[in-house]
């Protein structure tokens, strides 16, 4: 009996801590989300995860933003990215499964949700450090927003306004 109490007390202390750990994604994605509502960017809603938890290494950390849509936003949001060491290209994979073709390799990756192509927006990604950075400036469409806080998958019009997802993924935990 004692030793179920002592294995219970350890786990929620387990628990507890994991949950207490700064998601330091957000840390890392910070002079780039800084750098968006400086150029006044509104915050829609955010998800992530710390890396701390029993099912999950991988601290992460997804970001929306409605911003003035302009010739000059990839550009701006290339540079910004560019001074925090990512170099954004295309993601041509993530394109490619979009449009519903293959891998390079002949698998295929079935993008998330129900997202379709659109060729007016802008998809694009970067490696720096062992991180990576994923940046999909829509445009005229109506984007699924995967956020906590109820409305998981609520879809939102872009109007005349882009919107702006940031997603970073940091090396696992220790």
């Amino acid at each position: 009996v004692l030793s179920a109490i002592a294995l219970a007390v350890v786990v929620i202390l387990i628990l507890i801590l994991t949950d207490t750990q700064k998601n330091q994604a957000v840390q890392a994605l910070k002079p780039i989300t800084s750098s968006i509502e400086g150029m006044g960017g509104k915050k829609i809603c955010s998800n992530g995860d710390n890396g701390y938890s029993l099912s999950n290494r991988v601290p992460w950390y997804d970001v929306y933003y409605r911003v003035g849509n302009s010739t000059s936003l990839t550009d701006e949001v290339k540079a910004f990215a560019r001074a925090e060491g990512y170099e954004l290209s295309d993601d041509v994979d993530f394109i490619n499964s979009l449009k519903g073709i293959d891998n390079a390799d002949g698998s295929y990756t079935h993008p998330y949700g129900d997202e379709k192509f659109n060729d007016q927006s802008n998809y694009l990604k970067a490696s720096h450090d062992g991180s990576s950075l994923e940046v999909v400036i829509n445009r005229e469409a109506s984007v699924a927003l995967y956020c906590t806080g109820g409305n998981y998958g609520k879809a939102e019009s872009t109007g005349n306004d882009a919107i702006v997802r940031l997603h970073i993924s940091l090396p696992a935990t220790q």
